[in-house]
């Protein structure tokens, strides 16, 4: 069984503080600021828009692959998005 979680769109105030991040670079701090800004967003459209329902998921900003926008894994509870 696969499991979709759909985000809204985000504004253009939101999206214009998230920095790309390269694959295969180190970005240190960059990298642990967009998570934070990523873990924030998804914490506050869980209470806006489910009530606070949606299970504790880890969201990280990473570097993947050009073909692949988001990654979830169910097991660890983790959402990788590529910013």
């Amino acid at each position: 069984m696969k499991y979709v979680l759909f985000l809204p769109q985000m504004s253009h105030k939101t999206y214009n503080t998230l920095e790309r991040v390269k694959p295969g670079r180190d970005h240190g701090a960059e990298a642990k600021e967009m998570s934070e800004k990523l873990q924030f967003l998804f914490d506050r459209y869980n209470r806006l828009y489910w009530r606070g329902r949606l299970p504790r998921y880890r969201v990280q900003a990473a570097g993947l692959d050009g073909s692949i926008l988001g990654r979830c894994d169910l097991r660890r509870r983790t959402i990788e998005i590529d910013v």
